[in-house]
């Protein structure tokens, strides 16, 4: 398992409002993150757990990897060129889709907020 694919999957998902696949994948990969040897597993499963606390409302996307040290960004990553945009992009995608879908899962029902 790829974190950078694995996060790709998840924001594709959530920006075509797809909010209960998103979730069911997204427990499925903390499961498998704990049983990945190492420090990336523990790095992967975290990560996992925060999305998953901003997709129920109990956290602000803003907060997301945000206290990852440089290192650990290095380890989820593998390139960090770039990264910072890279992960405000995660974060901007992520408050557009909460604000846009309503989202507070598990009571998200699907239906796009004043768009019909």
């Amino acid at each position: 398992m790829k974190f950078t694919t694995e996060l790709e999957i998840f924001r594709n998902g959530i920006l075509s409002g797809e909010l209960d696949d998103v979730m069911r994948r997204l427990k499925r990969d903390i499961a498998m993150a704990g049983s990945i040897p190492g420090n990336s597993g523990k790095l992967m499963k975290a990560a996992f757990a925060q999305l998953e606390e901003i997709l129920s409302g109990k956290t602000l996307p803003a907060a997301f990897l945000a206290s990852l040290s440089e290192r650990e960004k290095f380890e989820l990553f593998g390139d960090t060129r770039e990264l910072e945009d890279r992960i405000n992009l995660y974060r901007f995608d992520l408050r557009y889709c909460l604000d846009r879908y309503n989202v507070r899962y598990p009571e998200f029902n699907g239906k796009r907020c004043d768009d019909l």
